[in-house]
């Protein structure tokens, strides 16, 4: 696979392991990892609550925030829109 591949792969296996640990327990951490690797896999749709969930409970990880600014989901007018 070329580097691309890989990395969406592997992408795609954060989602999966994340899923399940969300299952155990719910952490703001896990929640942000998890939001994370949906944005990079291109699953907006999926991400959008999480990361709003996040936002009203203050989280304000810079990559986070990046990735939902590189995926067209501004988080910012997110965080404002309540």
């Amino acid at each position: 696979l070329g580097r691309a591949e890989a990395a969406s792969r592997d992408w795609q296996q954060a989602v999966d392991l994340l899923a399940e640990a969300l299952r155990a327990t719910e952490t703001s951490n896990t929640r942000v990892r998890f939001a994370r690797a949906l944005l990079e896999v291109g699953e907006v749709a999926r991400a959008r609550p999480v990361v709003e969930r996040l936002l009203r409970e203050g989280s304000n990880e810079p990559e986070l925030i990046a990735a939902c600014e590189r995926r067209g989901l501004v988080a910012r007018s997110l965080q404002t829109s309540d």
